[in-house]
């Protein structure tokens, strides 16, 4: 059988639209948990060592998979059988996460640090949720052949919230208050609450009724993927999980103290902005296309190598850039290596994650992703 080619004609499918908002709902919230949080928490003068451990609440990104079986299962009541259950639980992420912004934008680091702590959690809990029914609703909106137009529509939507998120938010900072920043920021969270809306019911045939629940087992939920898995992989499987959750580690941990390195040395919120999240996420598209061609012409393990030694350089960037003080001209350069190196990343595990994965298990796709 002859495989579909896509078209032109593809990206004026409603879906990919509606991916693309969907993406950028998901990007928004996350660096207001990590590298835009970060600044606003150095200048206000909160120790690094508790800025280390506001990367904790990162956890529910980690470990969104111990409840994604039960929000591919369960209706949010009332809700789900007006709208359907991919739509209701998006919606119900979507305005936890407004909530949270705003509640975090309102409450002052400098003397109720752990009000800003409980709602950035909340932004957290809720924008993991959100990323599990986005993957849920995209496997099941879409058929095998458009699936990578639909990751890619993501993607975008992705790195454009990223720029709102990280140089927007920052210059509305720099220049009005963080209040308006955070408020904004909530605001921007209609793109994703009217894609929702508008995007198609894809747990029931339209003009039906929800279907009957299925006697639901957490336990097998939870067993069935991994044992399959197990039974495809053998004991490679250890090494495997190993692999993926600790190849990316040196990001995460570098990413959550770039900002108060940044502002330790001087820089303003407008240099950040513009130096480290507007210039560096065009590297990171760069790094992307990168990424990609070194797959298809030296393949999967050659790329995973290449990134590792590149992870091994953005570490020591950042120890120049603090043994140098402030240089704008060494903060241009430090976005270059980790930036590639997260891209030909992500080129690396979504090639080798195929789409019968995907769908065989809601705990074993999140469990990965996780990693």
């Amino acid at each position: 059988m002859a495989k579909a080619k896509l078209g032109w004609h593809d990206l004026a499918d409603l879906r990919v639209a509606l991916m693309l908002a969907l993406g950028f709902s998901a990007g928004l919230p996350f660096l207001m948990i990590f590298g835009t949080l970060s600044v606003r928490l150095r200048e206000a003068g909160v120790p690094v060592t508790t800025i280390g451990l506001f990367s904790w609440l990162a956890l529910a990104y980690s470990l969104k998979f111990v409840w994604s079986p039960i929000v591919d299962a369960w209706d949010v009541p009332v809700l789900a059988r007006l709208v359907g259950r991919r739509r209701a639980w998006m919606m119900v992420c979507q305005l936890a996460i407004v909530l949270g912004l705003i509640g975090a934008g309102m409450s002052d680091p400098v003397t109720s640090l752990a009000t800003t702590a409980a709602f950035t959690l909340l932004v957290a809990f809720g924008s993991a949720t959100q990323d599990v029914v986005i993957d849920g609703w995209r496997i099941d909106a879409a058929p095998l052949e458009k699936q990578g137009i639909m990751a890619a529509a993501y993607q975008l939507g992705y790195r454009l919230a990223l720029l709102a998120a990280g140089a927007g938010a920052l210059y509305i900072a720099q220049f009005v208050d963080w209040r308006t920043a955070y408020s904004a920021m909530a605001a921007c969270m209609a793109v994703g609450f009217g894609a929702a809306v508008f995007s198609p019911v894809v747990d029931r045939a339209p003009g039906t009724a929800m279907p009957e629940k299925k006697r639901f087992s957490f336990a097998a939920a939870v067993r069935e993927p991994l044992v399959d898995l197990y039974a495809r992989t053998g004991r490679a499987l250890v090494l495997i999980l190993l692999l993926v959750a600790l190849y990316r580690l040196p990001d995460f941990v570098a990413g959550v103290m770039a900002n108060p390195l940044y502002v330790d040395l001087g820089y303003t919120k407008v240099q950040i902005a513009t130096v480290a999240k507007l210039y560096g996420v065009w590297i990171g598209i760069a790094g992307a296309f990168a990424g990609g061609i070194a797959l298809t012409r030296i393949g999967l393990w050659w790329t995973l190598l290449i990134g590792a030694v590149i992870a091994a350089a953005s570490n020591l960037m950042f120890a120049w850039l603090a043994n140098e003080g402030h240089r704008l001209d060494l903060v241009l350069c430090r976005p270059d290596v980790p930036k590639t190196k997260r891209r030909f990343d992500n080129r690396s595990y979504q090639s080798d994650f195929t789409y019968d994965d995907a769908r065989e298990g809601v705990f074993l796709r999140e469990a990965l992703a996780s990693l």
